[in-house]
């Protein structure tokens, strides 16, 4: 599939996959593609991710330890939360999402996002920018260090172009509904069964 699309004498960049993908999987990949290109490679960058473990458990349906995205996004949780919660930890780190830890990369989104629109400047024009800039980039450049990325000091402006590679603050916001009886939060629909409770309880 991949020749088809480049060609059958070209290359990839970037190959992904899940550590259980190695072998015999991708090993196998490479060496059929090899030798229909003549290459002695297949890609030049091989990134295997180290399984998702939820709440510290495998994740497991009969466990309730198994999501979507859509089953969060329905209770609220932002795509830019979700997202950063999935890239701060080293892909080849065992990661262990959580729901305090989607809380946390909520509040450190919604600061970025503060931040940013106030244009606050927490670092000066200039040799300390560049620094800052030079720090995001070091720790991008070593095996994608986004936890050290994202920790590189940098101004509003600064942020905004970090921003452009992570992809994490300007995606958009899940909208408030708001009916007669109260505010239902981003990603929750009004439910009429929930209005009608409301309303009795408010009578009440």
């Amino acid at each position: 599939m991949s020749l088809d699309r480049i060609g059958a004498g070209g290359m990839i960049d970037l190959h992904s996959g899940g550590e259980d993908n190695i072998f015999p999987h991708h090993e196998c990949e490479r060496a059929q593609s090899c030798c229909a290109t003549g290459h002695d490679t297949f890609a030049r960058h091989w990134v295997h991710a180290r399984f998702l473990m939820v709440e510290g458990q495998k994740m497991s349906k009969s466990r309730g330890t198994f999501f979507t995205a859509r089953d969060l996004f329905a209770e609220g949780i932002e795509p830019a939360a979700l997202r950063l919660e999935l890239i701060r930890t080293h892909y080849r780190a065992q990661s262990d999402f959580s729901r305090q830890g989607l809380k946390d990369s909520q509040r450190m989104v919604e600061r970025w996002r503060r931040f940013i629109s106030a244009g606050e400047k927490s670092a000066t024009p200039g040799e300390r920018a560049t620094t800052a800039a030079e720090a995001f980039a070091a720790s991008m450049d070593g095996d994608l260090n986004i936890a050290g990325a994202i920790g590189a000091k940098a101004d509003a402006a600064l942020r905004c172009s970090f921003d452009d590679v992570l992809g994490v603050a300007g995606l958009e916001g899940l909208a408030s509904a708001e009916t007669s009886i109260g505010v239902f939060l981003g990603g929750l629909e009004p439910d009429p069964a929930v209005i009608d409770r409301l309303e009795a309880r408010a009578a009440a």
